[in-house]
């Protein structure tokens, strides 16, 4: 599936070589592990807004702020 893990592959292709300090195991996966986390930390934030809106309800001020605040931060905007 990732032909750039295979070094036989890296030695004999240029392109792959000359990408090989970003294409390489421990950088694939940071990157994988910091979008997860940033994945996670947007799920946190929006559900946190979402259920302090929930409990807030009646007012429509707040309300109409939070969801301001949930628009800008959300890739919709």
């Amino acid at each position: 599936m990732f032909a750039w893990l295979d070094p036989d592959v890296v030695r004999e292709d240029p392109m792959i070589a000359h990408k090989a300090a970003y294409l390489n195991l421990p950088f694939f996966l940071a990157r994988a592990g910091i979008y997860f986390i940033v994945w996670i930390g947007f799920t946190l934030f929006f559900l946190q807004l979402s259920r302090t809106q929930d409990e807030r309800g009646a007012d429509r001020d707040e309300s109409a702020a939070m969801e301001r605040q949930m628009r800008s931060a959300s890739a919709r905007s």
